[in-house]
């Protein structure tokens, strides 16, 4: 996502302030009535959507439609709300996979791949099976 961040935003005046509100209240001209406003928060809303990776349905995009039809401040927080979710997403997915690559052994989190790791945890499994069977062949099988 780029651009200044949209949010997390304290008051309505922050929102106002923020440059994608301004910049849909600039280009409404000096009589941003009904209407007006619409597309350009449409455009706001659809950005946001469309940079975190969200497929929308036709009802989806009737709902996104009709948010677009608010003041831009209100608009703003919602995008915003989209991004910040998306950027969380991303916060975790990096740190899952640096604990994954931790756990496989290796250095780098980016060369973590599912079969990969579906490789090493089988190999890690194989392993403790062999020592559990080697540690005493009348003992019970381990719990399933």
């Amino acid at each position: 996502m780029t651009g200044a961040p949209l949010g997390p935003f304290e008051t309505e005046r922050d929102a106002l302030g923020h440059p994608a509100v301004r910049a849909v209240y600039d280009a409404s001209g000096k009589d941003p009535g009904p209407g007006k406003m619409q597309p350009r928060n449409h455009r706001l809303l659809c950005e946001a959507v469309s940079a975190a990776g969200i497929a929308l349905g036709a009802y989806d995009h009737r709902i996104v439609s009709w948010l677009s039809t608010w003041e831009p401040a209100t608009v703003a927080v919602v995008a915003g709300m989209i991004g910040r979710a998306w950027e969380a997403g991303q916060a975790a997915r990096a740190h899952a996979a640096g604990r994954a690559a931790a756990a496989a052994g290796v250095a780098d989190p980016a060369a973590v791949t599912v079969p990969g790791l579906l490789h090493a945890a089988a190999d890690s499994l194989a392993v403790d099976l062999a020592v559990w069977a080697a540690r005493d062949p009348a003992a019970p099988s381990p719990p399933r």
